[in-house]
C-alpha cells in the first residue's frame, strides 16, 4: 500500500564513495522531508555500505553479492518503496534543496503527468546535462541542451518526451500500469543504456505525460563509469560510441534495438528509416574498422530479438485494454 505524498528514492550504488556521500547529504537538506531513502548496493568495496550504516542509519540498504547492473537494480529497489511517487536518482549527483518540493509541484499540477525532469545541470552549474528526455528521429536518446553552456535558455517549464536517467521523477500509478510484469518496470535485460528512453516511450503509448521543472535543481558529476579508454584516434574523440568497452558496445546495440521493435509503429519506423539508418552506418562503419568482435557478438547471439518482439505484444495487448488515448509524441 503506498503512502500518499510520500517520495521514494531508489540510489543504485556501485563505488564512488566520496560523490555517493554527497548526494545522500544533499537529500538529508531537502526543504520537502516526506520522502524516504532505499540504496540498492551493487556489490560496492569501497566502502559505501559502511558509510550507510554508520552515517546514514535511517536509509534502507539492500546489498546485491554481485552487480546486477542498473535496470535490475532500480526494479529491486522501487518493488520496496512505499512511496506515492519515486525518484531513481544516480548516486554522482547533488540536488539543490527545493528539488523534490519543485517535483512534487509539477506532479501534482496535472494528474496526467506520470514523470517529471528538473534542470540537471554539470557539478560546477555552467553547463547543462538534461533539460529533459526527447526522442530523435534516429531513435536515440536526445537530451535537451547537452553540453550547452547555461545562461536560463531553458528557464521555461512545459511538457517533454520523457526524463534522462540522471534524476527522473515518476508517479508510483504509472509505473505500476506500465510495467512489463509484476515487478519490471525498468526492463530487466537492460542493464545499461536505454532503460530510461524505453520507459519513456512506454509512458507515451500508454498516454502518460512527463513536465519539465526548471526549478527543480540537480548537479551531476558525469562520471567515467562506462568509458573504457580515450580512444587514440582523435577524431574518434567526438563519438561517445568508441570511449565504450566492446562488452558496453554490445548491451548498447541490443538496448537500441529491442527499445525500437518493443514501442515503435511501422509506420514511424518507415517514416525515420532515413535517420535510422544514417546513425547506425556510422555505428557499423566504425565497428567493422575497430570492433569486429562487437559485430560477432551480436549475430552469434540474437535471442534478444525475439524477447523483444514478446514484450512488444505485452505492451501492445495492455494498451489496448487501456482507456486512455496514446498521446502524440512532443517535440524539442
Amino acid at each position: 500500500m503506498f503512502k500518499e505524498d510520500l517520495i521514494s528514492v531508489i540510489i543504485v550504488n556501485r563505488n564512488r564513495r566520496d560523490l555517493f556521500k554527497a548526494c545522500l547529504q544533499s537529500l538529508k537538506a531537502q526543504s520537502c522531508r516526506d520522502f524516504e531513502i532505499i540504496v540498492v548496493d551493487n556489490a560496492s568495496i569501497d566502502g559505501s555500505r559502511e558509510l550507510v550504516k554508520n552515517s546514514f542509519p535511517d536509509v534502507r540498504l539492500l546489498v546485491n553479492s554481485e552487480n546486477l547492473l542498473y535496470s535490475h537494480a532500480l526494479n529491486q529497489g522501487i518493488r520496496e518503496a512505499c512511496g506515492e511517487f519515486i525518484l531513481c536518482l544516480n548516486n554522482d549527483t547533488v540536488l539543490d534543496k527545493d528539488f523534490l518540493k519543485e517535483c512534487i509541484l509539477s506532479m501534482k499540477s496535472d494528474k496526467a503527468i506520470g514523470i517529471v525532469s528538473g534542470k540537471i545541470l554539470s557539478a560546477d552549474g555552467k553547463f547543462i546535462d538534461t533539460t529533459g528526455e526527447f526522442l530523435s528521429r534516429s531513435r536515440k536518446p536526445l537530451e535537451r541542451g547537452y553540453r550547452k553552456k547555461d545562461y536560463g535558455q531553458f528557464d521555461k517549464e512545459g511538457f517533454i518526451f520523457g526524463a534522462g536517467g540522471v534524476a527522473p521523477f515518476y508517479r508510483t500509478k504509472m509505473l505500476e500500469e506500465i510495467k512489463l510484469k509484476e515487478g519490471e518496470y525498468f526492463d530487466n535485460d537492460y542493464g545499461l543504456f536505454y532503460e530510461d528512453l524505453d520507459l519513456n516511450w512506454r509512458a507515451n503509448l500508454f498516454g502518460w505525460k512527463a513536465y519539465y521543472a526548471p526549478k527543480a535543481i540537480c548537479f551531476h558529476a558525469r562520471g567515467s563509469s562506462t568509458k573504457a579508454k580515450v580512444p587514440a584516434i582523435i577524431f574518434l574523440r567526438r563519438f561517445n560510441f568508441s570511449y565504450l568497452s566492446c562488452a558496453h558496445q554490445l548491451m548498447l546495440l541490443r538496448n537500441r534495438y529491442s527499445t525500437i521493435i518493443k514501442n515503435d509503429t511501422l509506420l514511424k519506423f518507415l517514416l525515420n528509416l532515413p535517420f535510422i539508418l544514417s546513425y547506425d552506418l556510422l555505428i557499423w562503419l566504425y565497428l567493422a574498422l575497430f570492433r569486429p568482435s562487437v559485430i560477432i557478438g551480436l549475430f552469434s547471439d540474437m535471442r534478444f530479438l525475439k524477447t523483444a518482439y514478446k514484450k512488444r505484444r505485452i505492451i501492445r495487448e495492455k494498451i489496448t485494454k487501456s482507456n486512455d488515448p496514446i498521446c502524440p509524441f512532443p517535440t524539442p
